[in-house]
């Protein structure tokens, strides 16, 4: 769905992002997934971002899933009808280039001057995890997450820290002392907390290993997690990935 002329429009898209400068449609087969953080300012989304956007009906979206040389598309699908957020650009060479929509629906007028607004809820949970892949490498996403996990807990919501990768050295004993954000969020004191309020730290088990941090190396209150804990946490709660 488009607005055309202050009018909202059905109408048959490429799939993948061909920008106004490509020569021809095959740049769309690398550009079909916009990253959240970085939508507004790379090159080749920031202009349709900021003036083409458009939503798609759909009744889901398929992920890969499977061991590797093994993988199966997987139908991922929610009750009732289901809107996407999407972005598209004219292109001389190929017409308007985004995301497919319905061939049986294309080029229809949807009524109204003015774009219409579906509220959808989704189950709530108390239930917060916090994965933080980065380290002291990154020390303003690293310190976002105990942030965050922070003002999860003050919100009353039940909170778990899950430190994997290079994240896995926030959780050994003294590697996160004076690390700080940019917006003046020291890591150290926000892990205090945490502590204090026992919030579970806990750290990828392998990832430790691979970086010979044992668990006589943990900060008080952190322990050593698996997968299938962090699966299983995952289920039951809104993840927030940094």
């Amino acid at each position: 769905m488009v607005r055309r002329e202050d009018e909202n429009w059905l109408e048959r898209l490429h799939r993948g992002l061909v920008p106004f400068r490509a020569r021809d449609t095959t740049t769309g087969n690398r550009l079909i997934n916009a990253r959240a953080e970085t939508v507004a300012v790379k090159p080749s989304f920031r202009n349709a971002f900021r003036k083409r956007r458009g939503l798609i009906l759909a009744n889901g979206f398929y992920e890969w899933a499977g061991p590797k040389g093994r993988k199966r598309s997987v139908l991922i699908t929610l009750p009732g009808p289901e809107l996407t957020a999407s972005e598209h650009d004219e292109n001389p060479n190929g017409g308007a280039r985004a995301l497919p929509a319905s061939p049986n629906l294309s080029g229809h007028r949807i009524p109204g001057s003015r774009p219409r607004t579906q509220t959808r809820r989704f189950p709530m949970t108390d239930n917060v995890v916090i994965a933080l892949s980065c380290g002291t490498d990154n020390p303003n996403r690293s310190a976002r997450a105990f942030h965050l996990a922070t003002i999860a807990h003050k919100e009353g919501k039940n909170v778990t820290v899950f430190l994997l990768d290079e994240g896995v050295y926030l959780g050994k004993k003294g590697l996160a002392d004076n690390l700080k954000a940019a917006t003046g969020d020291v890591a150290d004191d926000l892990i205090a907390y945490l502590q204090a309020h026992e919030v579970p730290i806990l750290v990828c088990t392998p990832c430790a290993k691979a970086r010979r941090i044992t668990e006589e190396d943990l900060i008080d209150g952190a322990r050593m997690g698996t997968a299938v804990e962090l699966i299983h946490l995952s289920c039951e709660a809104a993840v927030i990935s940094l």
